[in-house]
């Protein structure tokens, strides 16, 4: 039994020959003749699987409803991006304007706050009195 790695590199080479329209097959059986008997029906599954497996021309109209399709999606997620952005930047604004609010009401709140103290300390210092 051959190592896996060593197999996997022959059945790599063969495979790709094959989708080269090469056959490989009796030459890497002659490198490895110690293999014959391992490799041999491997090769043969190998080309009865890229016989079977051959591409099938499209038809012309799937492909004109398939581009037809692809550029419908492409536009719609166009759409669906710019609205996102759009979205996005309305709420930025709205951030910003949230933000701008709070900053005035804490600023209102802090003026008021300070007028209460001033307020507060004017009442208690002591009276004082003039002398004539």
């Amino acid at each position: 039994m051959m190592k896996r790695k060593e197999l996997e590199e022959i059945l790599i080479a063969h495979a790709n020959a094959l989708n080269e329209g090469i056959d490989m097959a009796a030459a890497l059986l002659a490198r490895y003749p110690e293999r014959a008997a391992e490799l041999a029906p491997l090769f043969q599954l190998a080309r009865a699987i890229q016989g079977a497996l051959q591409p099938v021309p499209a038809p012309a109209v799937f492909k004109t409803r398939l581009r037809q399709r692809l550029q419908e999606q492409q536009v719609a997620g166009r759409q669906k991006a710019q609205a996102a952005r759009s979205a996005g930047r309305g709420m930025v604004w709205w951030g910003v304007a949230a933000a701008g609010s709070a900053l005035s009401i804490a600023g209102l709140a802090l003026f008021v706050l300070r007028r209460l103290r001033l307020a507060q300390a004017r009442r208690t210092q002591p009276a004082t009195a003039t002398v004539a």
